[in-house]
């Protein structure tokens, strides 16, 4: 079986950093030897649901839309060139049915609308020339999702969307036969409304376990400086004035009202970088979107657990079982969070211990294998359904 995965690179800042440190090499690369060089990053997790499906036994051709260097090296190498003149072509023309007649027009003069067209048919001349039996759709994936919607006809399309829904294009659940999400508001709501939905957790990259030298004190790696981030923002702002903290991330148009973030932003990190950062660090702190309704969604947790640090998060029923498990500590306000960021700076052996519990327990409950499994599983049955 062939599956197609739509994937993103994020921070896209940070993959442009590295792309410009490795260019050397990169831009030597075949378009296998490039998707093998931005696996072997580690960012935002593509590598690791692809190597889950390879060895699965299903082929994987992995699509990173927002990325130039890729679609050049696809097109050259499958010999995919997108134009104007295929709208001649009765046999092509259809490629081009889902752009309102006023884009088109705008396409002649201007040369922004023509590349997104262009970039519509080639994803469409793509599906047309690997024929995947599963096209899969990760947040925010960078396409214009109103080409799945006729798609969906000859191919199963599968949605992972945790993200919030205004950032994709043109996205409806109705161009996905099945949906995966990490928001149980989004599941309901895809279920209220008959399509097929599961939750989904993401896993950890396994990885025994890296003895370091603990010479960061406080650390945060994420976005602040945007209203979605407020409350991150603002706790973040607080512990920075308190205590010795480095923060790493993209910065939001209102980080410049924080000045103490502003001092101690340290740039942007992501994949291997990030899990050193997290291995440094004698805290790691974390905090959840506005909209997360008091939920502990975000994959920070996971990630802190598995390098092996020690992890002070804001406090979510969905966790409780965490801290009872003494795999990490939980705060409530501001004042508790720098009570114990400088008690567990002071005490040293507690703060490794509860970080040792937290690598052990990650380890064996947040696997990639055990989360991924039964979602392949689930695509496969669906895929078998569809075709009956």
């Amino acid at each position: 079986m062939r599956i197609l995965k739509f994937d993103l690179l994020y921070p896209d800042a940070y993959f442009r950093q590295i792309q410009e440190r490795d260019s050397a090499y990169i831009q030597g690369c075949s378009l296998e030897q490039y998707v093998q060089w931005i696996h072997s990053q580690q960012i935002a997790y593509g590598e690791v649901i692809s190597e889950a499906f390879e060895k699965a036994g299903w082929e994987v051709i992995d699509f990173y839309n927002q990325d130039l260097l890729y679609r050049q090296k696809l097109q050259a190498e499958t010999g995919i060139k997108p134009s104007f003149f295929q709208l001649l072509s009765s046999a092509k023309r259809r490629m081009f049915y889902h752009v309102p007649l006023q884009d088109l027009v705008a396409a002649v003069t201007r040369k922004e609308v023509r590349a997104q067209i262009l970039n519509d048919v080639l994803i469409q001349e793509a599906v047309a020339y690997y024929k995947p039996d599963v096209i899969f759709l990760r947040e925010p994936a960078q396409v214009n999702n109103v080409l799945f919607r006729e798609l969906k006809k000859n191919h199963l399309v599968v949605t992972l969307i945790g993200c919030n829904i205004a950032h994709p294009v043109n996205w409806s659940p109705l161009h996905s036969d099945l949906i995966y999400t990490i928001i149980p508001e989004y599941d309901a709501f895809f279920r209220i409304n008959g399509i097929a939905s599961s939750l989904f957790e993401y896993g950890i990259i396994e990885e025994a376990h890296k003895s370091v030298a603990k010479d960061i004190g406080v650390s945060f790696v994420g976005l602040l400086g945007t209203k979605e981030q407020m409350q991150k923002t603002l706790l973040m702002e607080a512990i920075a004035a308190q205590h010795p903290f480095q923060w790493w991330g993209p910065k939001g148009p209102l980080l410049d009202s924080f000045p103490h973030l502003v001092k101690s932003w340290q740039g942007i990190v992501a994949g291997k970088e990030m899990y050193e950062v997290y291995r440094r660090s004698k805290i790691v702190v974390n905090d959840y979107v506005d909209t997360a309704n008091n939920k502990a969604l975000n994959m920070r947790i996971k990630e802190v657990m598995g390098a092996g640090s020690f992890l002070l998060t804001r406090f979510a029923e969905n966790i409780r079982f965490l801290e009872e498990a003494n795999t990490l500590k939980t705060f409530t306000t501001e004042a508790d969070c720098s009570t114990m960021i400088t008690h567990y700076l002071l005490h040293e052996e507690e703060r490794e211990a509860i970080a040792r519990n937290g690598y052990v327990f990650a380890s064996e409950h947040f696997s990639s294998k055990r989360m991924l499994g039964p979602m392949i599983k689930e695509i496969a049955a669906a895929l078998l359904k569809k075709r009956s």
